[in-house]
């Protein structure tokens, strides 16, 4: 349709076009999120906890990791590491690239 209208160069008949373009696509959108909802909704509910306990226990014990309660007990963990540790690190990665290029 939008070739057809292309081909013609009526501004109002590509207007049409793309206001109907947008229309379908805010339609769409919606039910993308409609369905996303419905999917997790449905997801969530079917899969048993005690399924997804032991899986990870399964990776876990695969990994040599020891998991009971562990999770629960760790709290608010900190993504950054302490500033002395990362200059030692920088300083033997330095001294491990200098001897590599000698």
């Amino acid at each position: 349709a939008i070739d057809n209208t292309l081909k013609t160069m009526d501004v109002e008949k590509i207007g049409r076009v793309m206001d109907k373009f947008e229309s379908n696509f805010e339609d769409l959108d919606v039910r993308t999120a409609y369905m996303d909802t419905a999917i997790d909704n449905t997801t969530a509910a079917t899969t048993p906890e005690s399924e997804v306990s032991e899986l990870m226990q399964m990776v876990a014990d695969e990994h040599g990791l020891a998991l009971a309660g562990e999770l629960d007990e760790a709290g608010i963990v900190s993504t950054k590491t302490p500033a002395s540790k990362n200059k030692n690190t920088e300083s033997d990665l330095e001294a491990r690239f200098a001897a590599l290029n000698q």
